[in-house]
């Protein structure tokens, strides 16, 4: 499919004027909610591959690449998985770690303030009680993992929670290395008991966007100084699974033989 024939992936301005008016207000918006509404019509209609394997109960930690094209940010990926989890019916949203900004944005060829970007990412962040990682801050980012830990283990309202590790380095639609530490990180999050659910985003030969769903695997933990020391396995580990549910051509730093078998085709 050309890029003249691929489906647009704007956003409408109807939906950015009422977001941008009520969500300073009103929390509780649900990407998943959001992403069908935004998603429904679209030609070709958007794929979902795997769904059934997500655990029907319980927490678990969605690992996603950061899949960006011509015309598709990230937050494309993001909606169209929240909306396929949303529509079997799960009870909770699924909480995302976002960055708090990106560096360089530009809209249309316009540069936007790195400032600007930082406020709305706030703002979506309120809104979407999305769970911030900073960007230059070590331990503003322990704290983040620390909330996504509260999260999943909250004896109430245990959520899933959603990750992209490459996000701070990424963004195109091949894998690139994720961020240092993030396996580390995964794995205290696991603790060998919370199931890991890989998912792999990218468009198919007929422009659909894609969400693949792969086996849910867990991390094992003896403590943070052997996690560390096997840094290097634990992102292998996790990586590998991602790039298995993408086609050959967007493992990137993962297109080991181990990691390309039994993937989709392009």
């Amino acid at each position: 499919m050309t890029t003249a024939e691929r489906p647009g992936y704007g956003l409408p301005p109807a939906f950015i004027a009422g977001w941008l008016l009520r969500a300073p207000l009103r929390r509780g918006r649900d990407a998943g909610v959001d992403g069908a509404r935004l998603l429904r019509g679209r030609v070709p209609a958007p794929v979902v591959i795997g769904l059934d394997l997500v655990p029907a109960s319980g927490p678990f930690i969605l690992v996603m690449n950061h899949y960006e094209s011509t015309g598709i940010r990230v937050w494309w990926p993001v909606l169209h998985v929240s909306a396929a989890l949303r529509a079997r019916g799960d009870s909770l949203p699924t909480r995302w770690l976002m960055a708090d900004r990106f560096f360089r944005t530009r809209w249309r060829g316009i540069r936007i303030p790195d400032a600007l970007v930082a406020w709305l990412f706030r703002r979506i962040a309120h809104a979407y009680g999305t769970i911030v990682v900073p960007r230059l801050n070590p331990w503003g980012r322990a704290v983040a993992v620390r909330r996504a830990a509260a999260t999943l283990r909250d004896p109430l309202r245990p959520h899933p929670v959603a990750v992209t590790p490459e996000a701070a380095l990424g963004s195109g639609p091949v894998l690139v290395r994720p961020v240092p530490n993030s396996a580390v990180a995964l794995a205290w999050l696991s603790r060998g008991a919370i199931p890991l659910v890989p998912v792999g985003v990218y468009e198919d030969d007929a422009g659909r966007l894609t969400a693949r769903f792969g086996e849910p695997f867990v991390l094992a933990w003896d403590g943070l100084t052997a996690a560390r020391a096997e840094r290097e396995a634990l992102t292998q580990r996790v990586m590998a699974a991602v790039a298995a549910l993408l086609p050959p051509a967007l493992h990137g730093a993962f297109a080991a033989p181990e990691a390309s078998a039994g993937s989709p085709s392009a």
